[in-house]
């Protein structure tokens, strides 16, 4: 028997069980769900696969049940005509699904102002550069802005077909060190 995890669903209680790394649904919580009276029937068109039994802990004992994989999940609701699965898709596809796919995992719970300023942190673009009293200070990057060390400049002119003229490299660095500050300075 594996640890149980709860997921609400309006008012609909989720369990959830790990095995083998994997999550899989208790399949009496999503057929109660989405409006099937046995799991039985909402499961019989699932593949062998997609569905199983295992040991839940209930109030009344452990006993077992059946249990359908994620995959079995979505195969479910997506087949399944029943009203009631509309609004339960739709939370797997608008709320579940995108928060994995930006954030890694799904929780209940907000992020805090200081989870929130790390994620934007970790996923922005700085530039390192002295302020007028020569203290280091960092300053993000515009996303439109184009980032390429000088080393990588005679390369990307020429295989554009540009001359290059190794003399005017320090003028240029200097030129786009300038246009790189003042779109910076904009912001």
């Amino acid at each position: 028997m594996s640890s149980i995890q709860l997921f609400n669903f309006k008012s609909h209680e989720v369990r959830t069980v790990t095995i083998d790394s994997a999550v899989w649904f208790v399949a009496a919580d999503i057929a109660k769900a989405v409006g099937y009276s046995l799991a039985t029937d909402m499961t019989k068109i699932l593949d062998d696969d997609e569905r199983g039994m295992q040991i839940v802990h209930t109030p009344s004992g452990d006993q077992p049940m059946i249990v359908i994989s994620e995959s079995g999940l979505y195969h479910a609701l997506l087949k399944s005509r029943k009203p009631e699965a509309q609004p339960f898709r739709k939370w797997i596809t608008a709320d579940v699904l995108p928060a994995i796919r930006k954030t890694g995992s799904y929780s209940t719970e907000q992020p805090t102002p200081e989870q929130l300023a790390m994620d934007k942190l970790l996923c922005s673009r700085f530039i390192m550069d002295l302020d007028e009293n020569r203290r280091v200070r960092l300053r993000e990057v515009p996303r439109d802005a184009c980032v390429m060390a000088p080393r990588e400049w005679p390369g990307y002119l020429r295989d554009r077909g540009h001359l290059l003229d190794y003399d005017m490299l320090p003028d240029l660095i200097s030129a786009a060190a300038e246009r790189l500050n003042s779109r910076i300075h904009k912001r």
